[in-house]
């Protein structure tokens, strides 16, 4: 059939090495729907599970000598095994976030979020939970809630969760998954962000980075600074003055270099920066400003910092 074959292929390209963003996610969604009925008890899915991944590739790409018929239980167990033997070896995402269902996948209805540079929304989830989603992010979720709470993040969200002690409320951004009960919370994780951070209002959270050990229990008033190349995080006591001051429409650096300073100033106003000296984009600045214009920003940290400006449509040079 013609699920069959596509299930095949994708465990194939699994093993290969050769897997494709979307793979993940549809094996998951099959797993999820799976039933393997009365032929698969525990002990035989443990044995599976025992299994060398070159025993698998065998179940699931016979050899020549094999005689064709190929039972879809053991292809279906194959997969099983598959993604819990990659998961417990850190080769692959964690298990809920790949039952993040592909995108167009008729069968489970998400709503997803964007916001452009600049941009700002607030958003009321289901089950009454309310995020604030900062500039150039993007958020997915079930339209309805069952069972867990899970939203997918990219870029920056404040969450305020209702309170629910059966149904804790995740949020996956990036490697991280954020688990709380009810509290209000700050995460920022965009693409090759090289500080993200989560930081509590109230209550407690716990965080939990991908293929690692380490939790993080995080109680009100604290953040974590995680590091995505070493996987470590460091807690610390938060300022949430500074950390939600874009939630109120305010622009906040404190002693931050004219290079990090650039990106943030390029997700708010939505231009391109290029800093043309190395001593100047390590030139460390503050400023706290809102509802002011680019140029009028500019102009305030060229006389701190030194330097000259000029902006041609989204092109902004400073040397």
């Amino acid at each position: 059939m013609e699920n069959d074959r596509k299930l095949r292929d994708i465990l194939q390209r699994l093993i290969d090495g050769r897997q494709k963003p979307e793979d993940k996610e549809k094996i998951a969604y099959w797993l999820d729907h799976l039933d393997l009925g009365e032929k698969m008890d525990e002990q035989s899915l443990d044995k599976l599970k025992s299994r060398s991944i070159g025993e698998l590739r065998d179940m699931i790409a016979p050899s020549p000598q094999s005689s064709g018929k190929y039972n879809a239980y053991y292809r279906w167990a194959a997969a099983a095994a598959v993604v819990l033997l990659l998961a417990v070896t850190a080769l692959w995402v964690t298990p809920a976030k790949f039952r993040e269902a592909q995108e167009g996948d008729s069968a489970i209805a998400y709503n997803e979020h964007r916001t452009t540079a600049g941009q700002r929304k607030l958003i009321t989830l289901a089950d009454g939970t309310r995020v604030w989603l900062g500039n150039v992010s993007k958020i997915r979720y079930l339209k309805e809630f069952a069972g867990k709470r899970e939203v997918y993040l990219d870029g920056q969200a404040f969450f305020e969760v209702q309170p629910d002690a059966d149904k804790p409320f995740l949020v996956y951004a990036g490697d991280l998954s954020v688990k709380v009960l009810g509290t209000s919370f700050d995460v920022k994780y965009y693409t090759k962000d090289r500080e993200p951070a989560v930081s509590v209002e109230s209550g407690k959270v716990s965080v939990v980075p991908t293929n690692s050990k380490e939790q993080w229990i995080l109680q009100q008033g604290q953040q974590v600074i995680y590091n995505p190349k070493e996987h470590t995080g460091a807690v610390q006591k938060a300022d949430l003055s500074l950390v939600l001051g874009w939630k109120r429409g305010e622009l906040i650096f404190r002693e931050k270099t004219l290079a990090e300073i650039s990106v943030l100033l390029a997700r708010w106003y939505d231009v391109d920066i290029q800093v043309q000296s190395s001593e100047l984009r390590s030139c460390q600045l503050s400023m706290s400003v809102k509802d002011e214009s680019l140029q009028r920003v500019l102009g305030m940290l060229a006389v701190v910092g030194n330097f000259h400006f000029k902006i041609e449509g989204r092109k902004v040079t400073i040397w």
